[in-house]
């Protein structure tokens, strides 16, 4: 799974979570309200025949009366209040016009612990108990990595109950929660100056629960000029892996910035001032409480001029408000944004001398990316945006009934190779996050894991709702219209990408359909049919290896033919329930205190219109693996990114941690496991170790890798080609480089032994050689690869035709493989 499918998978689940975790317990008998009302279920949902009898009990099975119940209803992964109410002396309350699909039931009392269970409501009645054991309380100390107390530390825990926690401690370091549920906690401590620390509480004990932060790291940031003398009052930009996006502050006098308060990671530094610009300086890694010092130097920028029209014609109108975005190679921490005027222009700058991409997008037409900025001191650069199209349909059952408030999104491929992946929330965020990201980086006020807003914090939107002025580009645009059907089956979709496309269609109560593929033309429109099957219903408990039920567990279901990937968590006794699910999927479950990785797998075989309960037991949890990390002499190495990917299919671990000051890096559960290591550091070669069954503890020895240097020639060696590509494919990963004027290239940090050698470049003949790393008899001096000579390359023109002998538009043509879908922007090599 991608990166940017898996934040897709995340972001579902959490979006679909938000409201009920923005409650919270912030005292020993008091629940706060939420920030804002929990939104009611849409008016696109009028199919509401269910019913919800729930019936709350103590922890002796005694009817409770008075308990607060709430019934939420789950539509398209998002959580909608469905109905509220009070249980009466026989412990009763029912919940009527409930819409079908999947439930979500709260039940909350005095003196005792939250409750919460999971179901899937049909056009029958259903009844479901939900027991209150008697609230416990937990007492947690935190103090700094010196014993010091640290007061005002904002305490979070969770546990089977998805509700959060929350509690401040005292001038003591202290803080109580006396409304809690029985073990295990989630417990989660943030503190101004210090990194944020997660842990575990499997016993409860009327000790308190000791937590220590420690204290974060800072750098030192000069601004200076390209003679190295001081500038005053620069803007410093920076972003990384313990802040984004991006903040700023400004340099003083003698042209110094204190980023401080900084958690371990990696950070990109840039500085501005007026039409001066340093270059980015990437990858700066700091250490737990480590300061730093870096000199960012500026020099000249350049100001990039955008035009941009209606098409490419000759003559073609200019597009006012359109977006831009421009990102210097390409991906960017720094990117700068502007909107076009009544005469479609706008400029953009300063950058940095070097390769730069530009992005538009305008309403009514198709976002265009990776345009790339010429080079020269005053680039100009002309965009010419394509119109969308509209796709028209209708959706149906299998009956031929049209279906109401099923939600739309477009997919497909441009004739350009580009994926087409539409919807209006896609449209609405960008929409939002460019509106953000106009008014430039934030201030940095070092605060803690993050840095903190000035002023009070905004209420932060429930069931994925993003508030209207947020889904206008400036404000000047209308939020863009749902596609959505109305009640008689019937949808339009705009604007869509022209290209091949096809119509997904969601629906609670019914599986994802999906239309035939149809042609779209720029400006034109497309009309498709689509009819849902019914699925089946999948209910479930999760339990640990003692057989009692675990609650906030992971449950992902995959169809075992198909792209239908879902995710849900279990209510605090257990359950979960999935609406509308194909025949065949795969179950997969996950600890609550390891969300990301899977402890158990099934496969799960259902019938058309089944409802099916399974249980999933979780395997006991296995010992931790220590992996120790040590140079050539012995020394720990801090930092270390250390990768442990399990080799068996049932237990599918893939974990990556870095290591502590003493070299250590601890992986959970993993004991015993076929795994595959791989252990690399700054300077050092990458060790790659596979482990039959992992023992309690590991130890790696990372010597210092060899640099390898060669050169690329063509012409029979005559003559040096610059701008080579060059991909060192290794047992231990692949480094890359680039040839110079002289067609000489690089690599660092080269684990000795074979390897593959890959050379390429625009124009010329691919060439790909085995290689064999050996280390230099003198330890200063590099290993030297044979010269590579690439041969200017042949052209091959044909025509694609279908079995008709029609010619077929659209279609990728590349030497061997062909890829499934091609990136926006730069394309790769063939």
């Amino acid at each position: 799974m991608s990166r940017a499918e898996r934040i897709c998978l995340i972001f579902s689940a959490v979006v679909c979570l938000m409201f009920v975790f923005s409650l919270s317990d912030s005292g020993p008998n008091v629940v706060t309200s939420v920030r804002a009302p929990l939104p009611p279920v849409p008016a696109s949902v009028t199919d509401r025949p269910g019913k919800v009898i729930v019936s709350v009990e103590d922890e002796s099975g005694t009817p409770l009366a008075g308990a607060t119940v709430r019934v939420l209803s789950i539509q398209d992964d998002r959580a909608y209040l469905a109905g509220a109410g009070r249980s009466d002396g026989a412990g009763h309350t029912t919940i009527g016009m409930f819409p079908t699909g999947e439930a979500w039931i709260l039940a909350d009392a005095e003196g005792k612990a939250r409750a919460s269970t999971r179901l899937v409501v049909g056009n029958e009645a259903r009844e479901v108990t939900i027991r209150l054991l008697r609230a416990q309380a937990m007492r947690v100390a935190v103090v700094d990595d010196a014993g010091a107390a640290v007061a005002d530390a904002w305490v979070e825990a969770r546990t089977g109950d998805p509700l959060p926690f929350l509690a401040k401690t005292d001038a003591a370091g202290q803080s109580t929660m006396a409304r809690i549920g029985p073990p295990p906690w989630m417990l989660k401590v943030r503190a101004s100056g210090f990194e944020a620390v997660s842990q575990t509480v499997t016993k409860a004990s009327g000790d308190p629960i000791k937590v220590t932060l420690r204290r974060l790291g800072w750098i030192d940031v000069s601004t200076v000029d390209l003679e190295g003398r001081a500038i005053a009052h620069a803007t410093v930009l920076v972003a990384g892996s313990g802040l984004w996006p991006a903040r700023k502050i400004q340099s003083d006098e003698q042209g110094h910035a204190k980023v401080g308060d900084l958690p371990r990671g990696i950070y990109d530094f840039r500085a501005t001032r007026g039409d001066l610009v340093s270059p980015a300086e990437m990858g700066v890694a700091l250490g737990r409480g480590e300061s730093k010092s870096i000199t960012l130097a500026l020099g000249p920028g350049r100001r990039v001029a955008v035009h941009v029209t209606d098409g490419n014609e000759e003559g073609a109108a200019p597009v006012a408000g359109a977006n831009l975005v421009v990102a210097e190679g390409g991906l960017s921490s720094f990117p700068l944004e502007a909107t076009t005027d009544a005469h479609g222009s706008a400029s953009l700058g300063p950058i940095a001398p070097g390769e730069a991409f530009l992005s538009a997008q305008a309403d009514g037409f198709v976002p265009t990316t990776g345009v790339a900025v010429p080079p020269g001191a005053g680039p100009t650069v002309h965009i010419g945006l394509v119109r969308g199209g509209t796709l028209v349909g209708d959706v149906v059952d299998a009956r031929g009934f049209p279906i109401d408030g099923a939600t739309i999104e477009v997919v497909g491929t441009m004739a350009s190779g580009e994926p087409i992946d539409e919807s209006p929330d896609r449209v609405a965020f960008r929409a939002a996050h460019f509106s953000w990201a106009l008014t430039g980086p934030r201030d940095l006020v070092p605060a803690g894991e993050l840095g903190v807003m000035r002023g009070p914090l905004p209420g932060i939107p429930h069931a994925g709702a993003l508030p209207a002025r947020l889904l206008r580009g400036h404000g000047s645009s209308p939020p863009p219209e749902p596609w959505v059907t109305r009640n008689d089956g019937a949808f339009r979709a705009f604007p869509v990408p022209p290209g091949r496309v096809r119509a997904i269609v969601h629906h609670p109560a019914y599986l994802e359909g999906i239309s035939d593929l149809v042609t779209l033309a720029s400006g034109g429109e497309a009309s498709v049919h689509v009819v849902l099957g019914g699925g089946a219903t999948l209910e479930g408990r999760v339990f640990d290896d003692q057989h009692m039920p675990v609650g906030s567990a992971r449950v992902d279901i995959a169809a075992a033919r198909g792209s239908l990937e879902r995710t849900t968590f279990t209510a605090s006794d257990g359950t979960f329930a999935f609406a509308a699910v194909p025949t065949e999927i795969v179950v997969s479950a996950c600890r609550p205190d390891a969300i990301d990785d899977v402890a158990m797998r099934t496969n799960v075989s259902l019938k058309e219109g089944e409802r099916k309960e399974i249980e999933i037991v979780l395997p006991a949890a296995r010992d931790a693996v220590t992996v120790v990390v040590n140079d050539a002499r012995g020394s720990a190495i801090d930092g270390a990114q250390v990768l442990l990917l399990s080799l068996q299919p049932e237990s599918p671990l893939r974990r990556t941690l870095f290591t502590d000051r003493t070299g250590h890096a601890v992986f959970k559960d993993a004991v015993g496991l076929a795994v595959r290591l791989s252990v690399s550091h700054r300077g050092q070669a990458t060790a790659l170790r596979d482990i039959q069954a992992a023992p309690a503890e590991i130890t790696v020895e990372l010597h210092g890798g060899v640099a390898v240097t060669g050169s690329v020639t063509t012409r029979r060696g005559r003559d040096p080609l610059e701008g080579a590509d060059i991909a060192l494919y290794t047992e231990a990963g692949t480094l890359r480089s680039h040839t110079g004027r002289d067609g000489a290239f690089r690599l660092d940090d080269v684990a000795p032994g074979p390897a593959r050698l890959v050379a390429t470049h625009g124009g010329y003949a691919r060439i790909e050689q085995a290689v064999r790393i050996e280390t230099p008899t003198q330890a200063d001096r590099p290993a030297e690869l044979e010269p590579v000579n690439l041969e200017e390359g042949g052209s091959v023109e044909g025509e694609v035709v279908d079995g008709r002998g029609d010619p077929v538009a659209g279609a990728r043509v590349a030497e061997g493989a062909v890829p499934t879908y091609l990136p926006a922007g730069k394309l790769p090599p063939g």
